[in-house]
């Protein structure tokens, strides 16, 4: 069968054998396809609730350390200030006892 611009050789055993390695072919691809898919929405779901677990706790251990600086630095002026004030206290104490004692 010839045409000016195509020419066509028709061979049914090369045409059969070409048809079943096409039909394999795309019957591979689309079982590729699928186990692909497959896989990365199973890797995708576990991730995402690690990742989520995992900033959550970031998230809460940053914080924590934060507050705990927060603390730190508002307590130790106080506590600063306390033991000033303790000490004022006790001079005043013992300088009225040395007037009440003259």
């Amino acid at each position: 069968f010839k045409v000016p611009f195509l020419v066509l050789k028709i061979n049914p055993v090369e045409s059969k054998q070409n048809e079943l390695k096409g039909d394999v072919m795309k019957i591979m691809i689309h079982i590729g396809i699928v186990l692909f898919l497959f896989v990365n929405v199973a890797l995708m779901s576990c991730s995402k609730s690690l990742n989520e677990d995992s900033e959550k706790g970031t998230i809460e251990t940053m914080t924590q350390e934060t507050a705990h600086e927060i603390v730190h630095r508002i307590q130790t002026p106080i506590n600063n200030a306390r033991a000033l004030q303790d000490e004022q206290e006790d001079r005043l104490d013992a300088m009225e006892d040395s007037m009440k004692e003259q």
